[in-house]
């Protein structure tokens, strides 16, 4: 009897320590501006983002300054396309966007024109890499010059 109870309280207390790993956020944002050619913010600009594999659509619209914030988005690779009157239809192509991400796409800047017209641009991510093994860089000093001299000499530190 006592057993059984103790079984009963390890299964609750492994249940209880999995749910936080269970709630952890997997899906990202996708933020960023709309302004017209001359890099004043255009409000209102009506947003869709589209997952290119599912084909899943979200719509969202710039605030009054311009700027937007699409939360809870799944991971994946997606269009974003900007559709104001009096502009440009806008694309964006190849946002890949990783799990828990918060993704800026900068800028989107609409040209004057008709809306049939279209502005198609492909984003294009680079891997950085954040950490390094070795040293990447020889470490340079700067000397201070002879008073009254306009500016200091740079000197090589010894080799190791």
């Amino acid at each position: 009897m006592i057993m059984a109870h103790v079984a009963r309280c390890i299964v609750a207390l492994c249940l209880f320590s999995l749910s936080p790993a269970l709630s952890q956020q997997v899906t990202g944002s996708i933020s960023g501006s709309v302004r017209d050619s001359s890099g004043l913010s255009l409000d209102h600009a009506p947003l869709r983002l589209v997952n290119t594999a599912t084909g899943a659509e979200r719509e969202a619209q710039s605030n009054e300054s311009g700027d937007f914030v699409i939360t809870s988005v799944d991971p994946g690779q997606y269009k974003l396309s900007v559709q104001a009157p009096g502009f440009k239809s806008f694309e964006k192509t190849g946002i890949v966007l990783t799990a828990s991400e918060r993704l800026s796409v900068g800028n989107l800047v609409l040209q004057l024109g008709d809306v049939s017209e279209r502005i198609t641009v492909e984003a294009q991510g680079t891997v950085v890499q954040t950490a390094s093994a070795g040293r990447c860089c020889r470490a340079w000093s700067i000397r201070p010059g002879r008073p009254g001299a306009t500016s200091a000499a740079a000197t090589r530190p010894a080799s190791t």
